[in-house]
Protein backbone atom coordinates (compact mmCIF):
# COMPACT_ATOMS: atom_id res chain seq x y z
CA UNK A 1 0.00 0.00 0.00
CA UNK A 2 1.25 2.99 -1.09
CA UNK A 3 1.73 6.19 1.79
CA UNK A 4 -0.50 8.93 1.68
CA UNK A 5 2.00 11.09 3.33
CA UNK A 6 4.43 10.53 0.34
CA UNK A 7 5.91 13.97 -1.25
CA UNK A 8 4.64 15.25 -4.32
CA UNK A 9 7.58 15.38 -7.01
CA UNK A 10 8.17 18.63 -8.69
CA UNK A 11 7.36 17.74 -12.14
CA UNK A 12 5.42 14.64 -13.65
CA UNK A 13 7.25 12.02 -14.02
CA UNK A 14 5.43 10.67 -17.15
CA UNK A 15 2.93 12.14 -19.20
CA UNK A 16 -0.50 11.02 -20.51
CA UNK A 17 -0.32 8.75 -22.83
CA UNK A 18 3.59 8.10 -22.81
CA UNK A 19 4.62 4.86 -21.36
CA UNK A 20 7.96 4.98 -19.41
CA UNK A 21 8.94 2.85 -16.65
CA UNK A 22 9.98 3.86 -13.31
CA UNK A 23 11.56 2.38 -10.38
CA UNK A 24 9.74 2.94 -7.15
CA UNK A 25 11.97 3.09 -3.86
CA UNK A 26 11.28 2.98 -0.16
CA UNK A 27 13.41 4.20 2.71
CA UNK A 28 14.51 5.21 6.17
CA UNK A 29 15.86 8.64 4.90
CA UNK A 30 12.59 8.95 1.95
CA UNK A 31 9.44 10.18 2.64
CA UNK A 32 6.66 7.10 1.66
CA UNK A 33 6.74 5.26 -1.84
CA UNK A 34 9.14 7.75 -4.01
CA UNK A 35 8.84 7.38 -8.04
CA UNK A 36 12.35 7.25 -9.69
CA UNK A 37 13.11 7.59 -13.70
CA UNK A 38 15.97 5.30 -14.10
CA UNK A 39 18.27 2.94 -12.35
CA UNK A 40 21.31 5.68 -11.88
CA UNK A 41 18.73 7.60 -10.11
CA UNK A 42 17.51 4.40 -7.85
CA UNK A 43 21.31 3.75 -7.24
CA UNK A 44 22.02 7.21 -6.04
CA UNK A 45 18.80 7.35 -3.67
CA UNK A 46 20.32 3.70 -2.35
CA UNK A 47 23.59 5.31 -1.95
CA UNK A 48 22.19 7.43 -0.20
CA UNK A 49 20.28 5.26 1.90
CA UNK A 50 23.72 4.02 3.03
CA UNK A 51 26.00 6.54 3.66
CA UNK A 52 25.74 8.06 7.25
CA UNK A 53 26.66 11.69 6.03
CA UNK A 54 22.96 11.70 4.74
CA UNK A 55 19.79 12.46 6.78
CA UNK A 56 17.25 12.86 4.65
CA UNK A 57 16.87 12.71 0.71
CA UNK A 58 13.86 14.32 -1.43
CA UNK A 59 13.16 13.44 -4.43
CA UNK A 60 12.80 16.52 -7.29
CA UNK A 61 11.90 18.81 -4.23
CA UNK A 62 11.40 21.88 -6.41
CA UNK A 63 11.97 23.86 -9.98
CA UNK A 64 14.24 26.42 -10.31
CA UNK A 65 13.79 29.43 -12.87
CA UNK A 66 17.63 29.47 -13.70
CA UNK A 67 16.82 33.07 -15.15
CA UNK A 68 15.61 34.63 -11.90
CA UNK A 69 16.57 32.23 -9.02
CA UNK A 70 12.93 32.15 -8.00
CA UNK A 71 11.82 28.57 -6.84
CA UNK A 72 9.01 26.60 -7.21
CA UNK A 73 7.24 23.54 -4.91
CA UNK A 74 5.97 22.40 -8.64
CA UNK A 75 6.63 23.06 -12.27
CA UNK A 76 3.50 23.05 -13.09
CA UNK A 77 2.63 26.34 -10.95
CA UNK A 78 5.52 27.88 -12.56
CA UNK A 79 4.54 27.11 -16.07
CA UNK A 80 1.71 28.20 -15.06
CA UNK A 81 2.76 31.46 -13.46
CA UNK A 82 4.52 31.83 -16.67
CA UNK A 83 2.38 31.49 -19.39
CA UNK A 84 1.57 33.83 -22.05
CA UNK A 85 3.66 36.62 -20.56
CA UNK A 86 5.98 36.34 -23.56
CA UNK A 87 8.89 35.44 -21.13
CA UNK A 88 10.92 32.38 -21.83
CA UNK A 89 11.75 30.61 -18.16
CA UNK A 90 14.66 28.57 -17.64
CA UNK A 91 13.35 25.31 -16.02
CA UNK A 92 15.48 23.13 -13.68
CA UNK A 93 14.28 20.42 -11.70
CA UNK A 94 17.11 18.73 -9.70
CA UNK A 95 16.61 14.91 -9.14
CA UNK A 96 17.35 15.01 -5.69
CA UNK A 97 18.26 17.05 -2.09
CA UNK A 98 20.09 15.63 -0.11
CA UNK A 99 20.19 17.21 3.79
CA UNK A 100 23.53 15.53 5.46
CA UNK A 101 24.04 15.67 9.46
CA UNK A 102 25.65 19.18 9.93
CA UNK A 103 22.09 20.64 8.03
CA UNK A 104 23.92 21.10 5.13
CA UNK A 105 21.87 20.70 1.76
CA UNK A 106 23.26 19.07 -1.64
CA UNK A 107 21.28 18.97 -5.06
CA UNK A 108 22.68 15.45 -6.52
CA UNK A 109 21.88 15.15 -10.48
CA UNK A 110 21.93 11.54 -12.48
CA UNK A 111 23.09 11.54 -16.09
CA UNK A 112 24.53 9.18 -18.08
CA UNK A 113 26.93 9.83 -19.53
CA UNK A 114 26.05 9.24 -23.25
CA UNK A 115 23.30 11.81 -22.44
CA UNK A 116 25.89 14.29 -21.44
CA UNK A 117 27.28 13.84 -24.71
CA UNK A 118 24.69 14.36 -26.67
CA UNK A 119 23.77 17.98 -24.29
CA UNK A 120 27.05 19.36 -23.34
CA UNK A 121 25.26 22.48 -22.33
CA UNK A 122 23.93 20.75 -19.19
CA UNK A 123 27.24 22.18 -17.92
CA UNK A 124 25.68 25.24 -17.75
CA UNK A 125 22.71 24.24 -15.56
CA UNK A 126 25.22 23.17 -13.17
CA UNK A 127 26.84 26.58 -13.16
CA UNK A 128 23.68 28.43 -12.58
CA UNK A 129 22.88 26.16 -10.11
CA UNK A 130 25.86 26.93 -8.06
CA UNK A 131 25.93 30.72 -9.16
CA UNK A 132 22.30 30.74 -7.05
CA UNK A 133 24.21 29.66 -4.21
CA UNK A 134 23.55 26.20 -3.59
CA UNK A 135 25.61 22.82 -3.83
CA UNK A 136 24.78 20.56 -6.73
CA UNK A 137 27.29 17.34 -7.93
CA UNK A 138 26.84 15.57 -11.23
CA UNK A 139 26.98 11.77 -10.63
CA UNK A 140 26.83 9.14 -13.90
CA UNK A 141 26.57 5.52 -13.61
CA UNK A 142 30.30 5.16 -14.24
CA UNK A 143 30.32 5.55 -10.46
CA UNK A 144 28.47 2.32 -9.65
CA UNK A 145 30.41 -1.06 -10.62
CA UNK A 146 27.93 -3.59 -10.54
CA UNK A 147 29.81 -5.29 -7.17
CA UNK A 148 29.11 -1.66 -5.68
CA UNK A 149 25.40 -1.58 -6.59
CA UNK A 150 24.65 -5.25 -5.64
CA UNK A 151 26.57 -4.80 -2.01
CA UNK A 152 24.87 -1.27 -1.66
CA UNK A 153 21.42 -3.34 -2.38
CA UNK A 154 22.48 -5.82 0.30
CA UNK A 155 23.40 -3.76 3.19
CA UNK A 156 20.31 -1.21 2.62
CA UNK A 157 17.72 -3.29 4.39
CA UNK A 158 19.79 -3.14 7.58
CA UNK A 159 20.66 0.95 7.38
CA UNK A 160 17.08 0.84 9.61
CA UNK A 161 18.12 -1.68 12.48
CA UNK A 162 18.22 -0.94 15.72
CA UNK A 163 19.69 -4.55 16.65
CA UNK A 164 22.83 -4.41 18.48
CA UNK A 165 25.67 -6.23 17.79
CA UNK A 166 26.64 -8.69 19.99
CA UNK A 167 30.04 -8.63 21.55
CA UNK A 168 32.65 -12.10 20.33
CA UNK A 169 35.96 -13.20 20.76
CA UNK A 170 38.31 -12.47 17.79
CA UNK A 171 40.95 -14.04 19.18
CA UNK A 172 41.20 -16.49 16.54
CA UNK A 173 41.39 -13.23 13.90
CA UNK A 174 44.25 -11.25 13.24
CA UNK A 175 42.76 -7.23 13.84
CA UNK A 176 45.95 -5.91 11.76
CA UNK A 177 45.08 -7.69 8.28
CA UNK A 178 41.97 -8.32 5.60
CA UNK A 179 40.66 -12.03 6.45
CA UNK A 180 37.77 -13.21 4.00
CA UNK A 181 34.48 -13.03 4.98
CA UNK A 182 34.21 -16.86 5.28
CA UNK A 183 37.18 -16.81 7.24
CA UNK A 184 35.85 -14.19 9.79
CA UNK A 185 32.20 -15.97 10.59
CA UNK A 186 33.40 -19.12 10.91
CA UNK A 187 36.31 -18.04 13.63
CA UNK A 188 33.81 -16.10 14.79
CA UNK A 189 30.50 -18.09 14.82
CA UNK A 190 28.97 -14.30 13.28
CA UNK A 191 26.16 -14.67 11.05
CA UNK A 192 26.18 -13.21 7.85
CA UNK A 193 23.72 -10.40 8.82
CA UNK A 194 26.20 -9.55 11.60
CA UNK A 195 28.83 -9.18 9.43
CA UNK A 196 26.41 -6.54 7.30
CA UNK A 197 25.50 -4.70 11.22
CA UNK A 198 29.09 -4.48 11.17
CA UNK A 199 30.27 -3.28 8.00
CA UNK A 200 27.65 0.27 8.45
CA UNK A 201 28.39 0.67 12.06
CA UNK A 202 32.38 0.88 11.01
CA UNK A 203 32.94 -2.24 12.98
CA UNK A 204 34.66 -3.47 10.02
CA UNK A 205 35.66 -2.25 6.61
CA UNK A 206 35.50 -3.10 3.08
CA UNK A 207 35.74 -2.10 -0.63
CA UNK A 208 32.36 -2.29 -1.53
CA UNK A 209 33.32 -1.62 -5.32
CA UNK A 210 36.16 -4.00 -5.68
CA UNK A 211 34.31 -7.59 -4.74
CA UNK A 212 30.61 -8.78 -4.17
CA UNK A 213 30.01 -8.93 -0.40
CA UNK A 214 30.88 -13.18 -0.50
CA UNK A 215 32.78 -15.55 1.31
CA UNK A 216 35.79 -14.08 -0.96
CA UNK A 217 35.51 -10.71 0.37
CA UNK A 218 38.26 -9.34 2.11
CA UNK A 219 37.39 -7.29 5.73
CA UNK A 220 39.39 -5.61 7.84
CA UNK A 221 38.72 -4.48 11.68
CA UNK A 222 37.41 -1.10 11.55
CA UNK A 223 37.25 1.17 14.41
CA UNK A 224 33.94 3.13 13.78
CA UNK A 225 34.82 5.22 11.07
CA UNK A 226 32.50 4.24 7.68
CA UNK A 227 34.19 5.90 5.19
CA UNK A 228 33.64 3.00 3.42
CA UNK A 229 30.03 3.32 3.18
CA UNK A 230 30.41 7.35 1.40
CA UNK A 231 30.44 6.61 -1.66
CA UNK A 232 28.74 9.94 -3.18
CA UNK A 233 31.05 12.92 -3.98
CA UNK A 234 28.86 15.09 -1.59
Amino acid sequence: MFDDKEPTPARVIHALGLQKKVNLLSGTKLTGVNQLESMLETNIAIAGEVDPRVVNIETQPLTFDLNTGREYKLKSVARAENHDRGYKPWFYTPDFRFTLYDGTQIFVEGKGTRWLEKHQDFENVIVAVRGLGHKIVLVTESLFSKDLVRNLRLLKPLVSSTEELLEWSHSHTPEDKPVSAKQLLLENSMTQRQLFLGLLSGMFHCDLSAVPLGPKAMISFGNGETSHLEVLPL
